[in-house]
């Protein structure tokens, strides 16, 4: 309490007086409080110095970024890469969060979208893959024969692809 907190401390029955005579309507936030009152402050406990944001994304990069609009708004797609895990290609809607529509392939290609920004193509460990952006579904579209691998990006155009 207050009064213990006084009789040990080393204040003045002056001090004690200034404190008495501060206005009764000061909120507690504005009354002068001599330093033997004061609650000591704890410092905030400190970080760990080993382990920093930068370190721990270091194996992790975004890439092959594109984007489509549609009616709804802004469409994203891109390859979000980790060092001994693989990449994932991740779609997010305007509607709704980010979902990974391919997981732990070895190579993700550039995401190509459809004019109305529905579907998207992507090679995928040198497949050709059809994605459904609002189903959230992939299907195969080409597998090119053993010993073969496709190069380029593919193209829409009137409905169609082109690789």
């Amino acid at each position: 309490t207050v009064a213990s907190r006084l009789a040990r401390c080393r204040c003045s029955s002056s001090l004690l007086r200034s404190i008495t005579r501060q206005p009764r309507n000061l909120p507690i936030s504005q009354l002068v409080l001599p330093n033997c009152l004061k609650r000591p402050r704890t410092p905030p406990p400190a970080m760990p110095s080993s382990f920093t944001p930068s370190e721990a994304l270091k194996d992790e990069t975004c890439a092959a970024f594109a984007g489509a609009r549609t009616k709804d708004g802004w469409v994203c797609a891109w390859a979000h890469r980790r060092r001994g895990w693989g990449a994932d290609l991740v779609v997010q809607r305007p509607t709704s969060r980010q979902e990974v529509l391919v997981a732990r392939a070895d190579s993700v290609g550039w995401p190509v979208f459809s004019p109305d920004g529905a579907e998207l193509l992507v090679v995928v460990d040198n497949v050709l893959k059809l994605c459904d952006c609002e189903k959230g579904e992939t299907e195969t579209l080409y597998a090119p024969p053993d010993g073969e691998k496709l190069k380029g990006a593919p193209r829409w155009s009137d409905g169609a692809v082109f690789f």
